[in-house]
């Protein structure tokens, strides 16, 4: 005597579940594309500001010439002229205009001034938070620089 059960085969849960999982993965790209700030943070980490500031100031310290135009900063050490300059949402610093060595993420705004023997830099993260140091280097020579 047969009977017919109404039951599932393993063929069947392993389609249904090969089913759910590709739906789970479509919605979340889905997700991921409608809400891409969710997964960006919007601020600077503190710690990331710290290390980005005593980095400068050790390159300022050990730069002979420095000078701002265009709201880049040009250090000149060793006679290589290394720049740091915002480049889309990130602090980049560059050598003779080659490299690409991220300082910072998440930045909305970037500037550099110049008074005398005094560098300031302020940075505005995405959230409104703005951070600002002033810097004074040993040497205040400024030096003339060719943009491209």
């Amino acid at each position: 005597m047969l009977q017919k059960s109404n039951g599932f085969t393993m063929v069947e849960m392993l389609i249904s579940l090969v089913v759910f999982m590709m739906i789970s993965l479509f919605v979340l790209q889905i997700f991921l594309v409608m809400y891409p700030n969710l997964i960006m943070n919007k601020q600077l980490h503190h710690k990331e500001w710290e290390v980005f500031s005593i980095q400068l100031q050790k390159e300022l310290r050990e730069s002979k010439n420095q000078t701002v135009k265009n709201n880049k900063l040009y250090l000149l050490t060793n006679g290589s002229v290394a720049s740091v300059e915002l480049y889309q949402n990130i602090v980049r610093r560059q050598v003779e205009g080659l490299g690409h060595e991220i300082l910072l993420q998440n930045v909305a705004d970037f500037q550099v001034n110049q008074k005398g023997n005094q560098i300031s830099v302020q940075v505005t993260d995405y959230s409104g938070k703005q951070y600002s140091r002033t810097f004074h280097p040993y040497f205040k020579k400024e030096f003339n620089v060719n943009e491209e």
